[in-house]
């Protein structure tokens, strides 16, 4: 079996800060059961809104050319994920959010469908309902959500990760599992059941109703 490719991807504004940290404890567990990996912040990362043009489903990708690109393709080649963002206003980051619109497509085409995925959050008092957007979007991508990371408050170490070593902790083990399951193809029978009977039939009538504004 060729070596593990995992990559991690911060949706914080912050590529040195708390998520990106954890995401990089995450990934730290994984090299140590044998996987390669990769860290992207999307703190400098130049990425558009959406256009919302449908071009995407007659050409097969996105007409923009930035660096969302460039992630996906590397995101295509890795067989595994941890995505994570930070808790603002009680939903996940605006860069976040903008990375998932702009890959509708591959939600729509499953591109990922078969790949691992666990999800990162942190936040100050309220996690509000980013953990739950991560998660939700990562298995419409088509991914395998095998289990997540979430901070403690952290407004309890002054609003640093560093003193959260129980985090720190599940976030190194947590990498390692995702390696094991990549390796013997862990399947994930409820989230198969629910691309089945929500996301699939959502996306066939998207695929109707834009055949008709052609």
């Amino acid at each position: 079996m060729e070596k593990i490719k995992i990559v991690g991807i911060c949706g914080s504004p912050h590529p040195d800060g708390n998520t990106a940290k954890l995401i990089k404890m995450v990934l730290k567990g994984a090299e140590s059961a044998g996987a390669e990996t990769e860290f992207i912040s999307l703190a400098n990362r130049k990425i558009y809104f959406c256009y919302g043009c449908y071009e995407c489903i007659s050409k097969g990708q996105c007409i923009l050319n930035d660096d969302l690109n460039k992630i996906r393709d590397i995101m295509i080649r890795c067989d595994g994920l941890v995505i994570g963002s930070p808790t603002y206003d009680r939903e996940i980051t605006g860069q976040m959010k903008t990375f998932f619109d702009r890959l509708w497509f591959d939600i729509h085409r499953e591109t990922f469908l078969g790949k691992y995925a666990v999800y990162v959050n942190t936040h100050n008092l309220t996690v509000g309902h980013s953990a739950g957007t991560l998660r939700n979007l990562s298995v419409a991508l088509g991914y395998n959500v095998i289990g997540s990371v979430k901070s403690s408050n952290l407004a309890k170490f002054d609003g640093r990760i560093d003193g959260d070593l129980n985090s720190q902790r599940k976030a190194f083990k947590m990498g390692i599992k995702l390696v094991k399951n990549i390796k013997q193809q862990k399947k994930y029978i409820l989230q198969e059941l629910i691309r089945m009977v929500f996301i699939r039939p959502i996306f066939k009538k998207v695929e109707e109703i834009l055949s008709k504004m052609q």
